[in-house]
């Protein structure tokens, strides 16, 4: 009877790996960092503006027939929910596309979860506008007066669909993409772009547009406290509603009619924001920075305990390579 021997490690391997088309050494060899850079991130943020874009001018060219194209308040909401739809189109096809459906957008939780984060949204809205807007009718000759009364409908079909359509292009999918990159630089180059879409609005000034870059810190801030959309949301609607359809303030230099208090005796453009609305008030600028600081702190308590999904570099690879193999092993 003749024995092989045979040596640790030098075991026969199985038909099936032995016939395996993609050897573990491959698998495992790292990519060049401009090349992971350049699939994993820019190449889906790349498509996301692509499905965006796209979107938004079909569903657009669709409700055209229906409002024209004028600045109308019934124009504006139309066009705002379009954008949300767009919005939500581009991010669930490039995370199908890119991350074979494994990303998690921040839009899953228990209503529990939700609540609360909605409360906590509320609560730095209502801190920040309101000891803005008291501060400002402490030193200035501005008033409140009774005005026609809230506008329900509007402000559930145009402010709600307006700030998740901005939250999910602004901390959405590409926000997300880039914290696998760098936390700070995705914080930084998302309040950038956030301020840059605001340039042209009406009455736009130079402390309007700072708020409005820290308002984006602010936002993406509110995001990574939770890794979810749902805080930031919250924040930008109550922050809107709070700001046009409850105080009267303009709101980024729009103006709306039907509010429940009116503003008279306009003093310091400085002090009370003046037509930009109390965004480009110096008292929301400080109180905005106060605010981002005390979310930064928040986020960097709680970065030891919960994971953020900006996720490393390493893991956004693994993903796409994981996803990669499954397509493999199915052919």
């Amino acid at each position: 009877m003749t024995e092989q021997s045979e040596s640790p490690g030098e075991a026969a391997l199985p038909e099936s790996t032995a016939a395996d088309p993609v050897p573990a050494e491959i698998v495992s060899t790292p990519r060049p960092r401009w090349r992971v850079i350049l699939t994993s991130i820019i190449g889906p943020i790349l498509l996301f503006g692509v499905f965006y874009v796209g979107s938004t001018l079909a569903f657009g060219l669709a409700v055209y027939p229906l409002v024209g194209a004028g600045n109308d308040l019934r124009a504006t909401t139309a066009y705002s929910n379009v954008s949300l739809l767009a919005a939500l189109v581009a991010s669930f096809a490039c995370i199908r596309i890119c991350d074979r459906g494994r990303w998690k957008l921040g839009l899953a939780g228990t209503a529990r979860s939700i609540g609360w984060q909605s409360l906590a949204g509320l609560g730095v809205a209502t801190a920040v506008i309101g000891l803005a807007d008291l501060l400002i009718v402490l030193t200035t000759n501005f008033r409140h007066v009774k005005g026609p009364g809230f506008d329900w409908w509007h402000v559930l079909v145009l402010f709600l669909p307006a700030a998740a359509h901005e939250e999910l292009v602004f901390r959405g999918y590409p926000f997300q993409k880039l914290l696998t990159w760098n936390k700070t630089g995705a914080v930084l180059i998302s309040s950038l772009i956030f301020m840059a879409v605001h340039l042209g609005n009406p009455g736009v000034e130079f402390i309007g547009m700072a708020d409005v870059f820290v308002a984006g810190v602010l936002l993406a801030l509110a995001y990574l406290v939770w890794n979810s959309l749902w805080f930031p949301i919250a924040l930008h609607f109550c922050w809107n509603v709070l700001s046009g359809p409850v105080l009267g303030h303009e709101v980024s230099g729009l103006k709306f009619n039907t509010t429940v208090l009116r503003t008279i005796d306009p003093g310091p453009a400085i002090l009370t924001g003046g037509p930009f609305g109390i965004e480009a008030s110096i008292f929301t600028l400080v109180l905005d920075i106060v605010a981002a600081l005390i979310l930064m702190a928040v986020v960097i308590r709680r970065r030891n305990r919960i994971p953020l999904i900006g996720v490393s570099m390493e893991t956004a690879v693994t993903s796409s390579a994981a996803a990669g193999i499954e397509d493999l092993e199915r052919q």
